[in-house]
């Protein structure tokens, strides 16, 4: 179980989408602010959560000046710690423990804390490690170390007796009494100079074992057993075990995983020691902590819910936008089309030609007519035509920024109260929860309370850079004008000099004019239309691009279409973390008969189920031994429960009534009663067993029902 929350919180820590992005994205983070401290605070909360259901085993290091308990920290954990030896030198506490996520801390005596790296707080002790000032302040350094000797394990680094001050007396006292045990180094060149027994004393009175390590035996003339039992004759009745040891040939064995130098520098003898005490410890409030486990994903997955909802209703909405967008190009060109057409038949140098009709003026014919004038005109109008897009695009795009951020503000809102109410009922609360308030709290959530419309306050900007980039002039080009138009009316100019002017011949030669302006219409209005459209487009693609990377700015390297990607990885992450979590909650509890009557039983389970064995099966296994009809399958059995991974649970019949008298049967029901919060089957054969199961609403299963199952039924017949 506690194996599969390990690989849980390494889920949760290195595969969420979400955190990834927080990492690489200083707007992502700011935008879900609120939401990305939770996650943060259920990253800690899990760690702290396995760090007390998997019942880390905590020492307190204590000794002299010197004495080696910094090689010997390096040696337990299997690494060289950066900066251990600041405690000799500025009298600091250090806290070495196993972090799924290595960091360093440095906790004030003011409630003020330092968080960074390893190194960074490396450097900065090494920067003020003259300062005290510095270091007076300081009321204990974290290490959180990913490394497997720490996984059960936490280290308390105290400061050498000469340098222990009234001030971090009491904390030190504070630590030895929330430890398992105290490792005492002394320093083997100082026996018989220095009386510890003082020393020794106050820390039995407090009833932690005692290890005491007599350090630096190889640098004396003196065979370990006498100095051995030196050492008991002092202290012998306060000391759980004398170890000689030469820590820093045992941090030379770790490094180069030399057995020889392991077992001669007393590594080896340390670790056993360690590790018997560690045998004894047992999960203490197993049920609560396991819900507290299960409440930090439920919140967790709700973050990630969440988080989701959000960026698909931003995703949906830009499509939504997109769509718009696209139908304004359309119909904008429509509109624009249609006042080309009426600029070129109701405007375009009618005036001129009348005006030249009436007058015969060879004056006015070089004036309307001319390149420069035509193209002024053409120009102008151009302009006014380039003008009434980018106003029209800029009032629309106005509208669906105003329409953006009101849908996604409303929409957020919705989503934070729901998610609101979901992570409070998730929790056990000791009040009546009033839903108003939960309303209101939902309010100040991730990103709702106006921080959208601030967010999206730069979208006003998106269309000028767009709008800038290709002007309709810029497109169009220089305009030729048809030779056509000028030499029909010089002929025309002709004709009126050599006869009388009469009113039919006038409009003959209007109407030659107006063809040849049809002729010029003909010619150009493809070219101003095609031009429109380049301009369209362009506004249009910038306007997709500008909006998008403006309302994207949160999702760094992510374009539109990234975006449904990072949901589908989201959903693929709670699925996971889905997945993983019902495979917490298996327990099978296995009785003496099953292991008689199928010693392979264990070969029946999935890797991912819990099996639990509780240790009066071991005694009743261990007296059938000498049943010479059973001692084969009971060696199997044993055998098969040495190979595999199973949790033993001490006799102890605080989880079960009182009207049980203490029995093989009890002790047996005890342990599976304990996981009674969990999905946990007994698998027996005994009939009052069952009796006593169905009683207290666990599950219960004969070894027959078992082998008949679908599931199992390959692995047994």
């Amino acid at each position: 179980m506690y194996e599969k929350m390990k690989d849980i919180i390494k889920v949760i820590n290195n595969e969420s989408p979400i955190r990834k992005q927080i990492d690489i994205s200083n707007e992502f983070e700011e935008t879900y602010n609120e939401d990305a401290k939770r996650l943060k605070e259920i990253e800690e909360n899990l760690e702290v959560i396995y760090n007390k259901i998997n019942n880390t085993l905590k020492v307190v290091l204590m000794g002299e000046v010197k004495a080696g308990k910094s090689t010997i920290i390096n040696s337990i954990v299997g690494e060289e710690i950066s900066y251990v030896n600041v405690v000799e030198a500025t009298a600091a506490i250090i806290e070495i423990e196993y972090g799924f996520n290595e960091n360093a801390i440095i906790k004030k005596k003011n409630g003020e804390e330092i968080k960074g790296s390893i190194q960074k707080i490396n450097s900065m002790i090494g920067e003020n490690i003259n300062d005290q000032e510095f270091f007076s302040d300081i009321d204990v350094i974290k290490i959180r170390k990913n490394l497997k000797n720490l996984d059960k394990l936490s280290i308390v680094d105290t400061p050498g007796l000469e340098t222990i001050t009234s001030s971090n007396e009491q904390k030190t006292k504070d630590y030895i009494q929330e430890s398992d045990f105290v490792i005492w180094v002394l320093n083997c060149n100082h026996l018989g100079q220095s009386d510890i027994t003082e020393n020794i004393e106050n820390i039995y009175d407090l009833g932690k074992p005692i290890i005491l390590i007599a350090n630096r035996v190889d640098e004396i003339d003196a065979d370990k057993s006498e100095i051995v039992d030196y050492l008991e004759d002092e202290l012998g009745y306060m000391i759980k075990n004398v170890i000689p040891m030469s820590a820093r040939q045992a941090f030379e064995g770790v490094i180069k995983n030399d057995k020889r130098l392991l077992e001669e520098s007393g590594y080896n003898s340390l670790m056993t020691t360690i590790n018997s005490i560690n045998s004894r410890s047992e999960i203490i409030q197993k049920d609560s902590l396991l819900r507290s486990f299960n409440v930090q994903m439920s919140r967790d997955v709700n973050i990630h819910e969440k988080i989701k909802l959000y960026i698909k209703e931003v995703n949906d909405d830009i499509h939504k936008r997109f769509m718009h967008l696209e139908k304004k190009k359309s119909n904008l060109e429509s509109d624009i089309k249609n006042k080309v057409n009426i600029w070129f038949d109701d405007e375009f140098l009618v005036k001129e030609i009348n005006e030249i009709i009436d007058t015969m003026s060879e004056y006015s014919v070089k004036k309307y007519l001319s390149d420069d004038y035509i193209n002024q005109k053409i120009t102008a109008f151009i302009n006014n035509i380039e003008q009434d897009i980018i106003t029209q695009w800029e009032q629309y795009s106005q509208i669906e920024i105003n329409e953006h951020i009101e849908t996604i503000e409303k929409k957020y809102k919705e989503i934070d109260s729901n998610f609101y109410i979901q992570e409070v009922s998730s929790q056990k609360y000791n009040y009546p929860v009033n839903n108003e308030i939960i309303v209101q709290e939902a309010k100040k959530g991730a990103i709702t309370g106006g921080k959208v419309g601030v967010a999206i306050a730069a979208y006003s900007a998106w269309l000028g850079p767009a709008a800038a980039h290709i002007t309709l002039v810029g497109a169009l080009g220089t305009v030729a004008v048809p030779l056509a138009v000028a030499g029909a009316v010089f002929k025309g100019f002709k004709y009126f000099k050599d006869k009388s002017s009469k009113e039919k011949e006038k409009e003959e030669l209007r109407q030659k004019l107006l063809l040849d302006k049809d002729k010029f219409k003909t010619k150009l209005y493809p070219q101003i239309i095609e031009a429109i459209n380049i301009m369209d487009n362009n506004i249009l693609s910038n306007a997709k691009y500008n909006l998008q990377n403006v309302v994207l700015s949160p999702y760094r390297r992510m374009g539109i279409n990234d975006i449904d990607v990072f949901i589908k990885n989201i959903d693929k992450y709670i699925n996971t973390i889905y997945s993983m979590d019902k495979k917490i909650d298996k327990v099978w509890v296995i009785d003496t008969n099953i292991f008689i009557d199928e010693p392979n039983i264990l070969d029946g389970f999935d890797e991912d189920e819990t099996i639990v064995i509780s240790k009066q099966v071991l005694d009743e296994l261990d007296k059938k031994k000498n049943n010479h009809s059973l001692r084969r399958n009971v060696q199997l059995a044993l055998d098969n429960i040495k190979r595999k991974k199973v949790w033993f649970e001490d006799i102890d019949n605080r989880y079960i009534s009182d009207i049980y008298d203490e029995s093989p049967d009890n002790n047996i029901l005890s342990a599976a009663v304990k996981y009674k919060h969990m999905d946990v089957t007994m698998l027996t054969s005994d009939k009052n067993l069952m009796v006593k199961c169905q009683a207290e609403n666990i599950k219960c299963m004969s070894l027959d029902e078992f082998k008949s199952s679908t599931k199992y039924t390959y692995v047994l017949r």
